[in-house]
């Protein structure tokens, strides 16, 4: 009769004859002889442990969150999890919204507001009905049209503007360049009156009432 070894995953054995290995899943197309085996020879199979599997799975593929973090979250490789078939090492969020990182969320959120004061600042400008690029090459440009124009009064260029050409005189040009300065300076004043904001805020709750309005009031 053949004889059997648990092999250490518990998850399989060794058929001692021949060295072969024998899944104890009923897809195995020798785990029928073993199991005949097992129901004379053992009076129990040996079942693992959760910590026993987590161990033996303790390299299993990260799966990742599947939302961004929020400003206030960290995250990290939580333990082993069988998730259908499939043994998997899921990220998890962590929320650091404790007072002893104020400092941290600080910093934290300031950086969320240089991001959406960058995206407002060049996302464009609608100016007499045209939408105008306010990128920083095209602020670049703007500036540099803006300066020819007060040079020289007889100025005139081309200009693309929701995909077609306007012909700007000088006055236009320096409209349109008052316009583009207006708005850039509005996004970095809407900028520093939020981080001073962020500096003032002397609790975590503070400072996440803050961070839910700083999307808002950009309109400049």
């Amino acid at each position: 009769m053949n004889m059997y070894q648990f092999n250490r995953d518990y998850l399989s054995v060794t058929r001692l004859a021949d060295g072969l290995v024998i899944r104890i899943d009923d897809q195995d197309p020798n785990y029928p002889e073993f199991k005949t085996w097992a129901q004379t020879n053992l009076p129990l199979l040996p079942e693992p442990t959760l910590e026993d599997l987590q161990e033996q799975n303790a390299n299993a593929p990260i799966r990742l969150l599947d939302r961004p973090l929020e400003w206030f979250e960290d995250s990290r490789v939580g333990l082993p999890q069988q998730i259908g078939d499939e043994w998997v090492r899921p990220v998890v969020a962590v929320d650091l919204r404790e007072e002893a990182s104020l400092p941290a969320l600080k910093s934290r959120l300031l950086a969320v507001l240089a991001e959406v004061r960058f995206q407002h600042e060049t996302g464009g400008v609608v100016i007499n009905g045209s939408q105008v690029k306010t990128d920083r090459e095209s602020q670049s440009t703007i500036t540099g049209a803006y300066t020819r124009a007060l040079d020289d009064p007889a100025t005139t260029v081309r200009w693309k503007a929701d995909n077609h050409f306007v012909t700007l005189d000088a006055e236009a040009i320096k409209m349109f360049g008052g316009a583009v300065f207006t708005h850039v300076q509005g996004c970095f004043a809407r900028e520093a009156e939020l981080a001073e904001q962020i500096d003032l805020c002397e609790s975590v709750s503070e400072l996440q009432a803050l961070g839910a309005t700083i999307l808002a009031g950009w309109e400049v």
